[in-house]
């Protein structure tokens, strides 16, 4: 992706080069050399940096790859920039952000919330007990093993960890990682969790423990479905 703002073409010797595609001129800078011991040459390891500016021949319009490689370099036209995204579709941004602050959510969940996630990983170990053939995004045919962490949203300290077989599903894992927070006491706690750990079970186990949380749901189930038409016309805000 090209960046809006101009910059003049870095002062490295030897180490810029140009080439012409169309009616455009490529600036390519070479950041590194890899000697090749079957033909016993060295390969110059290139990227483009930007594009060479018609009207000024020391200026082009730089690139992600030029800030990689020149960040030391003064560029006053991206100071101050806003952390989120140049693109202007931030109507849902806005929308949640309101939300949260009518609802004083980032207060609540940074004092009393618990963020927890798992993931698994291929495992080429051989025969261990805990690694077993299970649903992996990246499938490569292996069995697998999955982790999770708990954490505090207010400090970011690890609470607990787990680690258990590739063939249980976050769906099922985190009934048992419930049992497990209330038997290290934690109470008047809630959990954030994304789609992955949502289903009715699930739901009622967390009422059981006490617990208060935040979950992505799943549209399509009639859990949530019959939810959102019932209430429909009561929670919209305009």
């Amino acid at each position: 992706m090209y960046l809006d703002f101009l910059v003049k073409i870095p002062n490295a010797t030897g180490k810029i080069t140009y080439r012409r595609k169309g009616d455009i001129d490529y600036v390519y800078y070479e950041y590194d050399r890899i000697y090749d011991k079957a033909t016993k040459k060295t390969n110059p390891k290139r990227v483009t940096i930007g594009k060479k500016i018609e009207d000024d021949p020391t200026k082009m319009l730089p690139n992600e790859n030029y800030l990689k490689f020149f960040h030391d370099e003064d560029v006053p036209e991206i100071k101050g920039r806003s952390k989120r995204s140049s693109c202007l579709r931030i109507g849902a941004w806005i929308v949640i952000r309101k939300i949260m602050e009518e609802y004083k959510m980032s207060d609540l969940l940074g004092k009393f919330y618990i963020s927890y996630d798992s993931t698994n990983k291929n495992c080429q170990a051989g025969d261990i007990e805990i690694v077993e053939y299970g649903h992996l995004g990246a499938d490569a045919g292996l069995p697998i093993f999955n982790y999770a962490i708990a954490y505090d949203t207010d400090n970011k300290e690890p609470l607990f960890y787990e680690k258990y077989p590739g063939s249980i599903n976050d769906v099922s894992q985190l009934q048992i990682m419930l049992d497990k927070a209330a038997g290290y006491g934690y109470k008047k706690i809630g959990f954030i969790l994304d789609r992955g750990y949502f289903s009715w079970g699930n739901i009622k186990e967390m009422d059981k423990h006490g617990y208060s949380f935040v979950i992505m749901v799943k549209g399509m189930y009639d859990l949530v479905s019959s939810l959102v038409l019932e209430n429909k016309n009561t929670f919209e805000i305009s």
